[in-house]
Order: C-alpha cells, then sequence, then structure tokens
C-alpha cells in the first residue's frame, strides 16, 4: 500500500511540471513573436514589401519550380498581309498534236521528255501514195502550164494578124479615096470597074479586120482558161506535197515532249493526239479566291509561290488576270498569275501555295512564331523579369511564316505591355505567369 501510494505521488508530480513546462515553452514563444512583430513594425516594412522595395512578383511565386527557358528577342522589320491560295502550276504554251492525215507511223524520231524545237520532225507515216500523187500532179502541172504558153503564143499571134490587116485596110482606104478623087476630075482616067474592084478590096479588107479581132477574143479566152487549168493543177501539186509533208509530224512549239507513247507499224487517226508538248519555262497558275476577297485584289500585285518540293524557297509572280465573272458554285473567283524565272525547277502540274502580297507594314515590331503560345486560342508571349516570367496577351497584326506583327501587349492585369517590359521567352514549356525561370542560353536573334 505504502509502494502503490508512493509511485502514485511521483506520477502525478511528473505530470504537473510537464504541464508547467510547456506553458513556459508557449510562453516564450509568444513573447518572441511579439518582439518580431514589434521590431519588422519599427523599421517600417510592411505586408507585401521587402527591404529592396515593391515585389512585382506575383504571390507564391517563390514556392514554384524554376522552369527552364530560352530567351530571344524582338525585332524590327518589313511585314507583309498575304493571301495564301493553293493551286496547279500550267504551261502558257502546251499543243496535244494531233494527225493531219492517217496513216502507218515508219519512226518515231524523239522520246518522251526529249527538248524540240518548232517544226523539229517527231513521227514519219509512210508516205509512197502521197509520193505518188505529188508526182503525178506535177506532171499535170507541166502539161498546163505549156497549154497556158501556147495559148499565149497564140493570143500574141492573133494581136500581129489585126495589125496586119488594119495595115491592109488602111492602104486599101487610102488606094480607094485616090481612085474615086480621079474618078471625079476624069471619067476616062479611072473605069467605074476600076472604082467597084477597090471598093470591093477595102471593104473585104475591113471585114478580115472583123473576124481578126473576133478570133483574138476567141484566144484571149482560151488562153484565160488555159491559165486556170494552170492555175488548178498548181494547187493540186500543192495539195498533193502538202499531203506528202503531213506525212512527218513536226512539233508546233519549242518545248518537251511530254506524252508520246507510239512505235513503228502502229496506225493513226485524225481522231486521236499523237503527242504532247509543253514550254515549261513559260508557266502559270490559276488561283480561286474567295469573293469576299475580291475588293483586294489588283492586277500587278506580286505573289509569292511556293513548293514543298523545294522548302524554303520562294518563287516571285505577278497577277496577270482577275476574271471578272464569280463561280456560282464555289463563290471564288479565278485568278492567273505569270509565274516568273525560275530556273526549270517549276514544270507543270506541280501542285504549289500561292500568296498574294496584299499589303506591307514597314519597320513593324515582330516576334518570332516560336516565342508564342495560345490559351483559349489567344497568342500569348511571356517576359522575363527579375527572374519571374510574366504572361501577356498579343494584339496580332500582320504575320509571316516565322514572325507576327505585334499591334500591342496586354499584361495579367489589363493594362498596355511595352516590348521593353522584359526579356522574351522563345522557348518555355508548360510555362505560367509567376514561374520563377532559369536561362540556359544566351539570347536568340530573330530577324524577319
Amino acid at each position: 500500500m505504502i509502494s502503490v501510494s508512493c509511485s502514485r505521488w511521483l506520477y502525478d508530480g511528473y505530470r504537473g511540471n510537464v504541464t508547467l513546462m510547456s506553458w513556459r515553452i508557449k510562453g516564450w514563444i509568444s513573447i518572441s513573436l511579439l518582439f518580431l512583430c514589434g521590431t519588422l513594425a519599427g523599421c517600417g516594412v510592411s505586408k507585401g514589401e521587402t527591404a529592396s522595395g515593391p515585389s512585382t512578383a506575383p504571390e507564391g511565386s517563390e514556392s514554384r519550380p524554376k522552369v527552364i527557358v530560352s530567351l530571344g528577342e524582338f525585332s524590327r522589320g518589313d511585314i507583309e498581309s498575304r493571301l495564301s491560295v493553293a493551286a496547279d502550276l500550267e504551261a502558257v504554251r502546251s499543243a496535244d498534236v494531233y494527225p493531219e492525215v492517217s496513216g502507218i507511223i515508219v519512226s518515231v524520231l524523239v522520246r518522251e521528255g526529249d527538248r524540240v524545237s518548232s517544226e523539229d520532225p517527231v513521227i514519219r507515216l509512210k508516205d509512197d501514195d502521197a509520193a505518188l500523187a505529188e508526182q503525178n500532179r506535177a506532171i499535170l502541172l507541166e502539161q498546163k502550164t505549156t497549154q497556158f504558153e501556147q495559148a499565149k503564143l497564140a493570143v500574141d499571134e492573133a494581136q500581129a494578124q489585126i495589125e496586119q490587116r488594119q495595115l491592109l485596110l488602111e492602104q486599101s482606104q487610102r488606094e480607094f479615096e485616090r481612085l474615086s478623087a480621079l474618078s471625079a476630075e476624069d471619067v476616062d482616067i479611072v473605069s467605074p470597074e476600076q472604082l467597084d474592084a477597090k471598093r470591093y478590096e477595102r471593104d473585104q479588107r475591113e471585114i478580115d479586120l472583123r473576124s481578126a479581132r473576133l478570133s483574138i477574143e476567141k484566144k484571149k479566152l482560151e488562153r484565160d482558161q488555159a491559165e486556170q487549168s494552170m492555175r488548178l493543177a498548181d494547187v493540186d501539186v500543192k495539195t498533193a506535197r502538202l499531203n506528202l509533208e503531213r506525212s512527218v509530224i513536226r512539233s508546233p512549239i519549242d518545248g518537251y515532249i511530254s506524252e508520246l507513247d507510239l512505235n513503228p507499224g502502229e496506225t493513226v487517226s485524225l481522231a486521236a493526239p499523237v503527242f504532247t508538248v509543253v514550254d515549261p519555262d513559260h508557266l502559270r497558275a490559276r488561283l480561286h479566291v474567295p469573293q469576299r476577297e475580291l475588293s483586294r485584289l489588283e492586277e500587278g500585285q506580286r505573289v509569292s509561290i511556293t513548293s514543298e518540293v523545294y522548302a524554303g524557297r520562294e518563287f516571285e509572280g505577278s497577277v496577270a488576270v482577275i476574271n471578272p465573272v464569280i463561280d456560282k458554285s464555289t463563290g471564288t473567283v479565278r485568278v492567273i498569275v505569270e509565274i516568273g524565272e525560275h530556273g526549270g525547277l517549276l514544270r507543270p502540274g506541280m501542285f504549289v501555295s500561292g500568296e498574294v502580297i496584299l499589303d506591307t507594314h514597314t519597320d513593324a515590331v515582330l516576334v518570332p512564331k516560336k516565342a508564342v503560345t495560345y490559351e483559349n486560342q489567344e497568342p500569348i508571349v511571356f517576359l522575363v523579369r527579375d527572374g519571374i516570367a510574366h504572361r501577356y496577351v498579343l494584339k496580332p497584326g500582320y504575320s509571316s511564316r516565322s514572325f507576327i506583327e505585334v499591334g500591342g501587349l496586354v499584361d495579367s492585369e489589363g493594362r498596355p505591355g511595352d516590348p521593353a517590359d522584359g526579356q522574351l521567352v522563345l522557348v518555355g514549356n508548360n510555362l505560367k505567369h509567376g514561374d520563377p525561370v532559369d536561362v540556359v542560353s544566351g539570347a536568340e536573334s530573330g530577324s524577319p
């Protein structure tokens, strides 16, 4: 009993000492906190401030882990408003060549892909019949030419006869007048019979002259008919010669053979083309532009042509034709763009992207597209100031493949920002407003 009582007394005493000590510790902590607050109040530092001045870091940023970022910079340069439209290239000059005569192929003189000049032979057809026809027509032409020459000589001879008979008539007329004068002076010198005979001779000469004149008209008609026959024969010769020449199928333009799939022995007809030739040096693109953009289009506007075949390379073009009619089914207007010098890199049929240069802003502030992220389809950039990332909403202007024009910046408080407010974050994974950052490299230069 005595032992139990002693143990109980020792336990109660120990618990009381512990309780007293706990109260003493709490008291010392309270006194220390009060002293610290008084000290801070005496130094004039209030909540939200540090000894160095007002804090611009968002609340709680000190406890966030640092985000590794790469910095870039804004730049100045020219930037354009572009209207992008897909298109196919086509040759300004191309031709599907049809034969002008049917026949059997004797030889194919070029291959698909070969370059040809205008009038170069490409295919030869069997021409035996055409050659014989040309020779026959040539012989007939010679005959008709000879007949024409003979008819001309006959006219010349008839003309000479007229002149001769004209002289004889004049001579007879003078003789008749002389005898008539003598007969009037003395009847015994010239008898009436002599005078009648001379009158008859004169009248006969006049009849011969009229007959000669009728004869020359007939000779002239024969000459004209012979000339017409000669000309018709000449046309026949030229036709036969043309048919002979048509047995050689030639290229109508300078260019390259793009389609040719025929062999000797095959027969060609007038209904189907035998080959196609294109000029790839002169190209154009047909753009189908939405009608809402029609008011912004003008002939002569520059056009940038790009192709995935030549990544990063641009080719120049210009708006040549704006179709005055809008396609009802698509609501687009067709624009023809002439392509400038391309060094033979572009080809007809190639799929390209065309960008019509509608307007240009010079000396604009530009931000690399790499630095722009999107939140709810709103463009965002981050600027680093005092080691903290600050979020800004970007008001975009014109854009290019690599840059966006800075139309304005708005900070997280809705106040206007400025590119000089901090260093531009070029790359920062999952970066948020107020995150502390750790820069891994120096600023990267960006130029348009």
